[in-house]
Order: C-alpha cells, then structure tokens, then sequence
C-alpha cells in the first residue's frame, strides 16, 4: 500500500513548540483518507537516525512521501540530537521506486536539496532557502497537507499553501536552525523543484477508492439513518412498504418526500439519475456536474442554517429589549456577509451563535444548537472538516466557470464529495421535524358582532420525484378560514411542538423568498430562492434559486413587485447596523 513517512525531530536544548502541533494537525488532516484506504500514514513523532533507517528500509517499494519537520542546517538533518548526512539519506530515498514528494520543512534546506538532486530523484522536492520560523513551517505544512487531503495536484496545492500562509502575520522567531537569524518571512521561502517537470501534477493517491463505490448509496443509507432518528413514522412507512430489491430507492424516495425543500430538491438532483434541472444532464456517473449538484446541496443546507439563525436576530432587534450589546466585530463580519464578501464560514456561524447565546435566545430549530456546538469541537472534527472541504469546492469549481479536469480526478472528487456530504447529513436529519411554508392573498373576513376570521393561500414547500409542472402538491391551496393570522407574503419555517401540538413558525424574509408570492402571474407553483448577497455597485440584492443556481433574481431599488421584501430587508440593516441597505 502507499505509504506516507512523516517524520519529526525535537531538540533537547531547542525543543520546537509547535513541532508537537504540526505532527498531530497532518495525522489529523490525513487519516480520513487513510481510514478510506487510499495510503497508509506512518508516524515517527521523536525520529532517530535508527528508525528512519528502519522505516525506509521496511516501506522501500511503497514509500510516495518523505515529509521531515525538525531542526536542519547546512550539515543535515538533525535527529535524536545527532546529525544525519543528508547524503546517506539522499541514497536511501533513491532506491524507493515509488517516491513521488519530499517536504524538507525545516531552516535553509535549499543546499539539502541540491544533494538530493544529485541521486536524480524524480520527485518533487519542497525545501526552503533561509532559517524559516517554527510558526510558520507549521501552519505551511497544515495548509499544504489539507490541499493535498482535498485532492489538489502537488503544484496547485503547493501555491495554494503559499497563498493562504501570505495572510499571516504570527511574529513568533523561533526558527527550525540552531541560532541562525530569520531571514525571509514570506511564502516565497519554500521552493518547489520538480526533476522530472511532471512532479507539479502529482496527487494523493487512491489507490483503494472506485473499487466498490457506488455512487449514492452512502450518501442515501447515511441520510435515512439520521431522519428515522427524529421521525419513526418514517422508519415504519419503510418497513411496512420495502421491497428487498429496492430498498435502497425506497429510502431515496422517502428522503425527496420527508425533508424540507432547501434540502429536498437539490439532493433530487443528486440521486434521482438523468434529471435535467437546466445544468446540464445530472447522472450517478463523475462529472463536473454532479460535483456541482454536491456544491448546491451544500450551498442550499448552510443558506438554510444561516437564515434560521438571522431570522431569529432579525426577531430579536425587532422585539421590546434592553439595547442589544453586539461586538464591533461581529456588526462587521455580518456586514461583510451580507455584501458577499469573503469571509469564513466559521466565522460568521460564530458571530451569530454569540449574539443569540448572549440574549439568551433558544435556538428556534433546537437541534441547531448541538450542530453549531459539534462544529466547534476540536474533539470531533469530522463535522468541520467535511464543510471544509465543501466550502473549498466551491472555490475550486465556480458556477461561472467552464472547468476541464481529467476522469479519475472527477471520479475521485465525487466520491470524495459524496463522503463529506454523507458525513453533514449524518449530523442533520434534524430537519425532517420542520417544513418551510409559503404563505400569500391574506383576507380579512369580519362580520358584525363575530372576530375576524383569516383566508390565506398556501403551500408547503416540498419537493417530488415528479416533474415540477405536473406535481399538483406545488400548488397554492386556499386555506380553511381560522382565527390564526399568518403572516403574509412569507416564507415560513414551520415545526409541530411536541408540547402542545401547535405549530409553531419563524419568518424567514427576507433571506428565503417564493418569487410567485411577489409576482403578478399565472404560474400557481411556488419558486423558491435563497439570499446570496446586497451590491453595493448596482443598489441590489441576489437571490439564488434552490436547485438550479445558475438562475439568480436581482432585485433593485426599482422593482415594482419586491417593496415588501426591500422593506424586511431594510428594517433588518436599520435594525442591526443603522443603515439603510443601499448604505452596506
């Protein structure tokens, strides 16, 4: 099997302190992979000149990656506080037929390096060229290492790390030479040699993956498990109606039927083979479009978290309180969410679980509270690392861009795209308990001597295996006339109180709209989209459409049909930033 030799060398008398951090941060990074059998991951946490002797000696034929982080120099590497000629090494490293990468992460390894070419290795070589601080050789290995987990090529991954390390600004000095001084700072300290001019395509091995794949049956068992845990009916329904030979499209079925729409439908496009939502042809096969059916699915279930949690901020500022205490900093990372500006997942799910927790707001989707917890954990980071990776997919392959990658790395990026989906799902079949609805033509009826009554037309927005124009369950329904007011020309997130048996609801405008809510047209199907961003360029604001998010609704200052919806949003930047919106 492929083997990767990570190897890590402390000094007595200059222990590295984040030497520790950067061996268990790459297992961390890499052993989702191996637990897939894509390699094997060989730890030397204190390496000795015996042991790494040993070790390429045992995994010769195997060896694909020598990574060596420790204290360098121009004499070699310094191991078990002796030194280990770099020639020895070179030598040793020669006769591993199937090296493909060699990280030298240590001060001024660029006259290492030059040894090691003298064996021709073909390898890629990575090594720096002055004394590099032990901050930085660590945090770059991270940012490398979790490009190459996310199956970039060696070259892109490389000036990725680059990219990524030229955003800090941690001053820590100690360097990975013995006394030598910082010289360079910058990314540009590690170099890139590629003997071969092929090393630069080179990528993590999968030597295991396709074997026994079958494309959406993990992601389809995973889902299904996590919603019978919230709704046994479900679980009954299957066991009473299964046909042994399709199970698996039964359970398909009942997830399009059972889940909420953001969720529904773009998971329909995933598992539901030759469906053409105006992408292009969507089936089980790899292909850019089914990573981007993946990137929907993920864009759709995060918009719908997001917009949960503003809907309930939104509720707090509008509601009788002591003046809201909210960090400058989080008005600003909400600020830039709402323009569409870069800024991290991470960090906007935090400023918004710190203001509804420092209100004392319960979560309105209670489950949430134990998503965004878990996301938190450094104990558990299966969930985080999983949106990791999809939060850099998106980046990796843009809507607006034609992309050409080769058949086996699409093949790779789809069932390791279909992995991390599985894993988020596994954390959220929570929201089989809530519905979205869409609420619209409120009229008041109120005679002499009675309370008013209400009539409203509404549709619970669900998703279906039929066509969309020949499914009557997308229609608008009059309602039964009650004395419940809902709220007009909505969208609401609705859940049935296990307490009282009332349904309860959180308006989520402006962040979801159903577009024939606002619409003069004949069309009685609902149209829903999700809130992307506010420009400040042209005055507008975006909104994606669920399912096909090629399809984006611009709503400027002048739209006849959207006053409501310019309001909600403009009460919400008042609110929270006293601006109006085409202020942002």
């Amino acid at each position: 099997m492929n083997t990767l030799l990570l190897c890590f060398s402390n000094s007595q008398e200059a222990p590295l302190s984040n030497l520790t951090e950067e061996d268990q941060g790459l297992f961390d990074t890499l052993s989702p992979r191996q637990v897939l059998g894509h390699f094997q991951i060989v730890r030397e946490s204190y390496v000795t000149i015996k042991s790494v002797i040993q070790r390429l000696e045992t995994y010769q034929d195997n060896l694909t990656i020598f990574h060596y982080a420790g204290h360098a120099g121009k004499e070699g590497l310094l191991l078990d506080d002796a030194w280990a000629r770099v020639g020895g090494l070179a030598a040793m490293l020669a006769r591993c037929p199937n090296l493909k990468f060699i990280f030298l992460n240590g001060c001024a390894t660029l006259s290492l390096v030059e040894e090691l070419r003298k064996h021709k290795i073909q390898a890629g070589i990575v090594g720096t060229q002055a004394p590099v601080g032990d901050a930085h050789a660590s945090t770059f290995s991270g940012y490398l290492y979790k490009y190459l987990s996310n199956q970039y090529s060696l070259g892109e991954a490389i000036q990725r790390a680059k990219d990524a390390l030229n955003f800090s600004t941690d001053p820590h000095l100690q360097t990975r030479g013995l006394g030598e001084n910082i010289e360079v700072l910058d990314s540009e300290n590690w170099v890139f040699i590629n003997p071969s001019g092929e090393a630069d395509q080179w990528s993590l091995p999968t030597a295991s993956i396709n074997q026994s794949y079958v494309p959406n049956a993990y992601l389809i068992n995973q889902a299904f498990e996590a919603i019978i845990e919230y709704d046994n009916s479900i679980k009954e329904k299957f066991d009473n109606e299964k046909i042994d030979d399709e199970d698996l499209l039964f359970k398909r079925d009942l997830l399009i039927d059972f889940l909420p729409y953001p969720l529904a439908e773009p998971l329909r496009c995933i598992l539901c083979p030759d469906t053409d939502n105006q992408q292009g042809l969507i089936t089980s096969k790899p292909s850019i479009n089914r990573i981007r059916a993946y990137q929907d699915l993920f864009d759709s279930t995060i918009s719908l978290l997001i917009s949960t949690l503003l809907s309930q901020i939104r509720n707090l500022l509008l509601s009788p309180h002591q003046p809201l205490t909210i960090s400058t900093e989080s008005l600003a990372t909400i600020t830039q969410y709402l323009k569409g500006d870069a800024v991290s997942f991470a960090e906007v799910l935090r400023c918004l679980r710190e203001i509804l927790e420092k209100h004392q707001v319960p979560y309105f989707v209670e489950e949430l509270k134990l998503l965004v917890d878990l996301y938190y954990n450094p104990n558990n980071p299966t969930l985080a690392k999983s949106i990791d990776f999809l939060m850099d997919l998106k980046i990796r392959f843009p809507y607006d861009k034609d992309i050409v990658i080769s058949e086996s790395l699409c093949r790779d990026i789809c069932e390791m795209g279909e992995t991390h989906l599985s894993n988020i799902a596994g954390f959220s079949g929570f929201w089989v308990r809530y519905n979205l609805q869409s609420y619209k033509n409120i009229q008041v009826i109120k005679f002499f001597g009675s309370l008013p009554k209400y009539r409203h037309k509404s549709v619970t927005l669900k998703s279906s295996l039929i066509a969309a124009n020949n499914d009557r369950n997308r229609r608008y329904r009059d309602e039964p006339v009650s004395t419940v007011l809902w709220e007009s020309q909505s969208v609401l997130l609705t859940k049935k109180s296990l307490k009282n048996d009332q349904a309860a609801f959180l308006n989520v405008a402006p962040f979801i709209l159903d577009l024939n809510v606002f619409v003069k047209s004949d069309n009685n199907f609902f149209d829903l989209y999700i809130f992307e961003k506010f420009s400040s360029l042209n005055q507008s604001i975006y909104f994606r459409c669920i399912g096909n998010p090629q399809k984006v609704l611009k709503i400027d200052r002048n739209s006849d049909d959207f006053e409501v919806l310019r309001e909600q949003f403009n009460a919400f930047t008042k609110n929270l930033l006293n601006i109006n919106y085409w202020e942002l």
